[in-house]
């Protein structure tokens, strides 16, 4: 929506997972009554603010480093379609390097559907031997709790 006006923004150019989030802040905007829209819409404003300074804060142990592995950021994006979940993905998967990891995630739609092929298309991407053991795990948090 960035540059755009309220009158120019359409919904059709949000992939799948944002939609949804849109969806939901719609609905929880349109409860309220008219008068009170910019007074919510300020309160949440600062409400999510204060979480992010909170949490920026908190944060004390080492920050993981982007892969910029951009083919196989792209190989992913043929999966799963959208590039900032495939950023993600391949940035724990070089983390997982180190350590063995289970990428956690609430997108049942593209990533936990697809995580078998996401787990071959890295391992592909890498040329990693069969032998290998891919130390990198993806589960839908609704399996865990």
């Amino acid at each position: 929506m960035r540059g755009q006006t309220l009158e120019q923004f359409t919904s059709e150019s949000l992939n799948p997972n944002d939609l949804r989030h849109f969806k939901a802040i719609f609905k929880e905007i349109s409860a309220q009554p008219l008068e009170n829209v910019l007074t919510y819409l300020r309160d949440k404003t600062a409400v999510t603010q204060m979480g992010i300074q909170k949490a920026m804060c908190q944060i004390n142990q080492y920050i993981v480093q982007r892969a910029n592995d951009d083919a196989c950021t792209d190989m992913l994006v043929a999966l799963i379609t959208n590039r900032v979940d495939a950023e993600i993905l391949v940035d724990a998967f070089y983390f997982s390097e180190k350590r063995p990891l289970t990428f956690v995630s609430l997108d049942s739609t593209d990533v936990v559907k697809n995580r078998n092929q996401i787990i071959r298309a890295i391992r592909n991407c890498r040329l990693l031997e069969n032998t290998y053991v891919l130390s990198l795990g993806i589960q839908y948090l609704g399996e865990i709790v």
